[in-house]
Order: structure tokens, then C-alpha cells, then sequence
């Protein structure tokens, strides 16, 4: 996705990304989000053969591994899409799980931070295409998380529908 969260760029907020992913035998298996206005950059490597995982943040030039974490005791951080909301859906989430608090953000950013540790969560009950998921996907997993459809099974691409459209999907840190 060369700039995803186009209406964040537009309208000068910081939450645009440039997202890069590769999909291997239908799994993310590198990305990599560029975040500019934030000087940040998230890579993540997953060999789906062997199962090796690598992620990292760098910011100002420093960088650092990351992983999820494990879910605090006063409650999740959910990372919820900034624009775009699915007020019932996400309400029926969040009376599920202990909540801390929740953050709106645009972008992938959501992915990252969860791979990062600073948040669990992220429901997506609207429709996203492939291109936003890719990179942040590979990230996500390749810090220890998953990101995973209502049937439990791993969100997967290449879709033979050939519109490249997620369904809904829940990427999740440790839980």
C-alpha cells in the first residue's frame, strides 16, 4: 500500500503509513510499515517453513526488537480503526473482554502497536482489502500475534474471489 490512510495524509494528521508486504503460499512473511511523520519503521520476518520469526521498531535511527504482550490485569488496550466504525459490532467486542482503554488510530499503525506491546487488540468488523493488511500481518506474527477470523482460522490472501477484500478479523497480541 504506497500510502495507506490517504484522508490521515491529506488532512495533516500522523497517522499515514507506507506498508510493504510479502505474501508467501497465501501467509505474510515480511513487512514492513513506514510511519514518516513519526520517524518510525516496523519490520517483521517470518520464515513459514521454519517458523523463525524476527521483528523490530526504529525510531530516529534506533533500533530495537519488539513482541507482543501479555494482557495487563486492569484490562486490554484496543486499537480501533480512527475512521472507520462499526459501533454495534464493537460495542458486543468490548463487553467480552476486561477493557483498560481503547485508542482510535489510522493505518496499520494498529498492527505495530500490538506487536510493539502497547496495545492487545485490534477488531475490524469493516472491510479492508489485502493491501492493508499485508505488512502489518507479517509484523504482527512475526512478534508472537495473530491475526484471525471469526471462525478462528488465520486471516489468509490471495483470495479466489479476486476483489482482494477481508472479511472481519481480530488481531490479537497474547491472550
Amino acid at each position: 500500500d504506497a500510502l495507506d490512510v490517504t484522508k490521515e495524509f491529506i488532512n495533516l494528521r500522523k497517522d499515514f503509513t507506507v506498508n510493504i508486504g510479502l505474501i508467501v503460499n497465501c501467509k505474510p512473511s515480511l513487512g514492513l510499515v513506514y510511519a514518516p511523520a513519526k520517524d518510525t519503521l516496523y519490520r517483521g520476518t517470518v520464515c513459514n517453513t521454519s517458523n523463525q520469526k524476527y521483528s523490530t521498531v526504529e525510531r530516529s535511527g534506533k533500533r530495537r526488537p519488539i513482541s507482543v504482550r501479555s494482557i495487563p490485569k486492569k484490562g486490554a488496550v484496543i486499537a480501533r480503526s480512527a475512521s472507520h466504525g462499526t459501533k454495534k459490532e464493537m460495542e458486543e467486542f468490548l463487553k467480552k473482554h476486561k477493557v483498560d482503554k481503547t485508542i482510535a488510530v489510522g493505518s496499520s499503525i494498529k498492527f505495530c502497536m500490538i506487536a510493539e506491546g502497547i496495545a492487545d487488540f485490534y477488531p475490524r468488523f469493516g472491510p479492508t482489502h489485502e493491501w492493508d493488511t499485508a505488512a502489518g500481518h507479517a509484523i504482527l506474527t512475526a512478534a508472537g500475534g495473530s491475526v484471525k477470523m471469526p471462525d478462528g482460522n488465520e486471516l489468509m490472501y490471495k483470495k479466489e474471489n479476486r476483489n482482494y477484500c477481508n472479511g472481519t478479523f481480530i488481531a490479537a497480541g497474547l491472550t
